[in-house]
């Protein structure tokens, strides 16, 4: 039966599904753990006779067990958010549970908190937050393992709610952290040292020593971050520069430590060892230290979901090789996911997990296919064309992911990957060499050198292929269902090509048909959006109007200088909207004037577009006016902490809601959404509910 031969293949879909389904979906799980028992006692008790008359049950019963399986485990190992009251300053004592970080003017420390001193009683508490401690003799001291005593307000961790921004809140909320704060000198102190896991705190100091040995031999500025990060999976010090030149050739994977790397080491230590396979005994042997050897190196590259995933596989095989069985290769791929999501279910929403697992099966499935397209006599062009036919299976296995999460794609991927994937691999041996031979005169210094030599080569030719014009499709835009769509579109037109059989045809192009329908969808609901948003920023307020593609910025001249804060708030949602280079406008100078350009029209604080209308207040002295009788406007923002009560401003005008920006300090918000509440004053809270965004046309509010 394939359930023998290859168990992981059948039961890691219906597992995920599972895990999915309790993510995506509150359903009460009282019922599940009855569920699994039943099944679990039909398989025990009643198996001969439930399955042998309809053998199709086996599988079946196989499947909904591991789907309420994985639902299971998902709804019981969510972590819990904590009920923190973050208005109080309170004593906490916890344990720094990852290496600090040192950053300009703070440790940032990951610290599970423990205990907390309520009143006069000290009580349990089990979460984790993120704490910057200011620096100090003793912040700087902090170690991994140790146990401190913290003085502070545990504040939520919050996302600002721009449409489409980083999700930051789910993304930390998936490694357990929903908290954060700051404590300054005096507010913390070292209690007790070293209550570390053993494993990682040795992986840590081992890093650290290997970094120093690269220091020590004059390995600097990006050459020492690139490098740190191929081969040690220290991403520190890589800079946003960098890594998007690596990221816009199709290169971004060799700065994470992933199954190149992992392979490299299990080869290195497999020639090393290879003496030891004279006996059983000395097999065994070998096999411990070739998978500890394994592991440490993961521990030493953070314990990533791409090297998790490769050491993890290659300990399979070790495992298989020792017992003289040979597993298939999916199986294999199947059981490593199977045990990381066993150990964190959540790790299934993880990027890096999506990318790892998708480049490397596509990798192990059409590579072959793909490379025996094209036959070389010659060697080089023939390893030249197997590197290739790597990088396009990686691709297709990986390209709906990129235009999802990343809306770009390296056109020039089989270029960089020429040179990136042989050099980084000399690259690694260097590397291992200069940390085995480090100690020996003369030999340290060549190692050393060609080292250096290699960095400047691989850096220098990225660089080079990132310059040359449209290295990189960017501002692609797709949805879930476009990038599920999507897949089912490549890899049935691939398997079309490789199988031949008509199914397959059809499928891909229904898929195709469904894939361009959404697209077509896509592009009506945007032509015709007319939407003004309100972002949630904190030093001067962004409006930003969306009609069609034409796309307008009000704001400050300091807010339109600072472009790289400015596309992290709002280019998101433009690619998602497919909007055009906005046309700026300075928001203070369009206040105290009339303007109209036929879009928008400014008279002094009032604002009009379509048949929607807004007054911007930030100055007190906006209300001193007196009116026969209130004038009319549909929204009043209230911004840069502008002094004045609700009731002046419920005296002047008529309004349909009152909106509070993210410039205004949160005791003056808190105030006068009490007088709002007060007065039966509708109000939106742009620091609590995310950007306000209103369609300008039928002056509905838009959920985002």
């Amino acid at each position: 039966m394939e359930y023998v031969k290859n168990p992981f293949i059948a039961i890691t879909p219906p597992f995920i599904a599972g895990i999915l389904f309790s993510v995506f979906f509150e359903v009460n799980s009282e019922f599940i753990f009855p569920a699994l028992l039943i099944i679990l006692f039909i398989f025990l008790f009643f198996e001969k006779k439930f399955f042998s008359q309809k053998p199709h049950n086996f599988g079946i019963s196989i499947y909904i067990f591991m789907f309420l399986f994985g639902f299971y485990l998902t709804n019981h190992k969510k972590p819990d958010e904590p009920i923190i009251d973050s208005t109080k300053k309170i004593v906490y004592e916890g344990v720094i549970v990852e290496p600090p970080k040192e950053k300009r003017k703070t440790i940032h420390c990951v610290v599970k908190i423990e205990a907390f001193l309520d009143s006069v009683e000290w009580k349990k508490a089990d979460t984790k937050a993120v704490v910057y401690f200011q620096k100090d003799s003793i912040s700087e001291a902090f170690k991994y393992g140790d146990r401190i005593l913290l003085n502070s307000y545990l504040n939520p961790i919050k996302n600002p709610g721009n449409p489409k921004e980083f999700d930051y809140k789910s993304f930390m909320q998936q490694k357990g952290i929903f908290t954060t704060a700051y404590a300054k000198n005096g507010d913390f102190t070292f209690l007790e040292a070293k209550q570390a896991n053993f494993f990682i705190d040795f992986a840590t100091n081992l890093r650290s020593n290997l970094l120093k040995i690269y220091q020590y031999f004059g390995i600097q500025d990006q050459e020492y971050a690139v490098l740190s990060a191929l081969t040690l999976g220290y991403r520190d010090e890589v800079d946003i520069e960098t890594r998007d030149k690596f990221a816009n050739t199709g290169a971004m994977h060799i700065l994470a430590v992933s199954g190149l790397h992992v392979g490299i080491i299990f080869m290195i230590l497999n020639v090393l060892l290879n003496f030891m396979d004279k006996n059983r005994k000395l097999k065994i042997i070998k096999s411990v230290i070739i998978i500890f050897s394994l592991w440490i190196f993961a521990g030493i590259a953070g314990l990533s979901p791409s090297v998790n995933r490769s050491a993890l596989m290659f300990s399979l095989v070790v495992i298989g090789k020792m017992i003289n069985k040979n597993s298939s290769t999916f199986n294999t791929i199947f059981a490593s996911a199977f045990v990381l999501l066993i150990i964190n279910p959540l790790d299934i929403l993880s990027v890096g997990f999506q990318l790892s697992y998708s480049a490397v099966l596509a990798i192990v499935y059409f590579q072959p296919f793909i490379y025996k397209l094209l036959f070389f006599k010659r060697w080089l062009p023939d390893q030249i064309w197997a590197l290739t036919s790597v990088s396009i299976a990686a691709q297709i296995g990986t390209m709906p992911f990129g235009f999802f999460y990343f809306h770009q794609f390296p056109n020039y991927f089989f270029i960089s990957n020429i040179l990136v994937i042989p050099l980084s691999s000399i690259i690694l041996y260097l590397a291992v060499a200069l940390m085995i031979l480090s100690f020996i005169p003369v030999i340290n210094g060549f190692i050393a050198f060609l080292l250096k030599l290699s960095m400047k080569i691989l850096i220098g030719g990225v660089t080079l292929i990132d310059k040359i014009p449209y290295s990189t499709s960017k501002n692609i835009s797709v949805t879930p269902a476009q990038t599920i769509t999507l897949y089912i579109v490549i890899l049935s037109f691939v398997m079309f090509w490789m199988y031949n059989k008509r199914q397959l045809l059809y499928t891909f192009l229904v898929s195709l048909i469904i894939f361009l329908s959404l697209n077509i969808i896509k592009k009506y609901n945007i032509q015709k959006s007319s939407e003004i948003l309100v972002y949630n920023t904190q030093k001067y307020p962004v409006l930003n109007i969306l009609t069609g593609k034409n796309n307008y910025v009000l704001t400050d001249t300091i807010t339109i200088k600072d472009e790289k804060a400015f596309n992290y708030i709002s280019k998101p949602y433009w690619v998602e909207k497919k909007s055009l280079k906005p046309l700026f406008f300075n928001l203070d100078s369009l206040k105290n004037t009339k303007y109209d350009n036929k879009v928008f029209a400014f008279n002094n604080n009032f604002f009009k577009i379509g048949n929607t209308s807004f007054l911007i207040l930030n100055q007190s002295k906006q209300l001193e006016f007196t009116i026969d009788r209130k004038k009319n406007v549909d929204y009043i923002i209230l911004s840069q902490n502008i002094y004045t009560d609700i009731k002046p401003i419920v005296d002047l005008f008529d309004f349909k809601t009152i909106i509070f920006d993210g410039t205004n300090k949160n005791w003056r918000t808190e105030k006068w959404k009490e007088q709002c509440e007060n007065l039966n004053i509708p109000y939106y809270d742009i620091t609590t509910q995310g950007a306000f965004a209103v369609d300008f046309k039928t002056k509905e509010i838009l959920k985002l």
